[in-house]
C-alpha cells in the first residue's frame, strides 16, 4: 500500500509551494508490522512505525523502511 501510494505521489508531481527543498512533494513511509501478543503493547508497534519513519528519512527522500515488531512473540488468538 505504501508503494502504491508512493507511486502515485510520484506520478502526479504534486508541488511544493515556495520550497528551496526541491519543486515536487516526495513521500517517506515508516511501517512496522507485529503479531498481536499479551507481552507487547499498541505503543510498541507505534514506536517501532516511528522508528522506521526516521531511519527512511535519514535514508534520503521518497522511501519506505519496514520495521519487524516481535518475530518472537507468540500469537494470541482474536
Amino acid at each position: 500500500m505504501a508503494v502504491r501510494i508512493r507511486c502515485l505521489n510520484s506520478t502526479a508531481k504534486s508541488k511544493k509551494a515556495r520550497s528551496s527543498i526541491g519543486p515536487y512533494v516526495t513521500l517517506s513511509c515508516g511501517i512496522a508490522t507485529a503479531i498481536p501478543s499479551l507481552e507487547q503493547s499498541p505503543d510498541t508497534l507505534i514506536h517501532s512505525a516511528d522508528c522506521a519513519l526516521y531511519q527512511a528519512k535519514a535514508e534520503g527522500k521518497n522511501r519506505i523502511c519496514h520495521a519487524i515488531s516481535n518475530p518472537q512473540s507468540s500469537p494470541v488468538m482474536l
